[in-house]
């Protein structure tokens, strides 16, 4: 078994994920690590990229039983050797040190890790630079982005790894989420830095945000399902502010991000309230016919 398995759910990421491996194989740490690709169904040269690096450091595993960045993850841990986890994107970059930083923290008695993050364009241009853990709009437990985040396998193990129902947003809120729930200590690593690419293109952008808020509506139609009424009469009003906003050209990046967080988050609320019904009244038929009455 070794120290650290850095685990990279990845589907077509030939483009970028050269970069990452080069960024990764030059970590400096104590640790003895591994770096696991996990190839969601790519039809690109994901895989034949990850074969060409002589490092044998390099392993790539066959993720692609089903789609979803929440399958990459599971079957890459799976496939893994490390007694502490990292995850990281295939399309950004680790910082210097970021190995070594999450290693100690480790070392230290962490659970649960999450680092920093440097939001990038493309060009390398940097948007915002974030140096924390992140909150849901619904609850109170934070949650490390996916890019740059960790556990140690026995969490991992415990709470059943992540939901592979979660696709395209949340999907790792709802692992942190458990996490909690479980008992489990989820620490910040200052040290610990990746760049992470943003969507420039206004339509990559739009559909990425909507995927996010339709991810939010699943984590409170799973954990809070009471909300999602009172979801759908907040965000409705919201929705329409910032479409206008959007469509007035005021701050369009952000409004646009904006809006489409709150669309998604609004249709798939409904949807998940449409859902409800039906199931309510066939539970409600059950218990009629096999539940003895008092």
């Amino acid at each position: 078994m070794v120290d650290i398995s850095v685990v990279i759910p990845c589907r077509n990421a030939a483009p970028t994920l050269g970069r990452q491996l080069d960024a990764l194989l030059a970590q400096e740490s104590p640790a003895e690590f591994e770096i696991v690709v996990a190839d969601n169904g790519s039809t690109d040269g994901t895989v034949a990229l990850a074969h060409s690096y002589a490092d044998p450091r390099i392993r790539v595993v066959d993720a692609g039983r089903r789609p979803g960045v929440n399958v990459g993850r599971n079957v890459g841990v799976e496939a893994s050797r490390g007694r502490f986890i990292l995850l990281t994107d295939g399309d950004d970059i680790v910082h210097d040190g970021w190995l070594e930083a999450h290693y100690r923290a480790f070392a230290g008695g962490a659970d649960a890790v999450g680092g920093g993050l440097d939001r990038i364009l493309e060009d390398g241009t940097i948007l915002v630079k974030s140096r924390q853990l992140f909150p849901s709009l619904y609850r109170r437990n934070l949650f490390a982005n996916g890019t740059n985040c960790g556990f140690t396998r026995e969490a991992f193990d415990r709470i059943g790894g992540f939901d592979e129902e979660f696709m395209g947003g949340a999907d790792e809120v709802d692992f942190y989420w458990r996490l909690a729930d479980a008992g489990y200590r989820l620490t910040f690593v200052e040290g610990a830095v990746v760049s992470k690419v943003q969507h420039a293109e206004p339509h990559n952008a739009f559909t990425q945000h909507l995927n996010y808020g339709k991810g939010e509506a699943r984590l409170i139609g799973k954990f809070r399902p009471s909300y999602l009424r009172v979801v759908v009469a907040c965000v409705s009003l919201q929705s329409f502010i910032w479409g206008l906003a959007w469509a007035a050209g005021i701050a369009r990046r952000r409004t646009l991000r904006i809006f489409a967080f709150n669309l998604g988050l609004l249709s798939e609320s409904a949807r998940l309230i449409a859902m409800r019904p039906p199931r309510q009244r066939l539970a409600r038929l059950v218990q009629r016919i096999f539940l003895p009455r008092d």
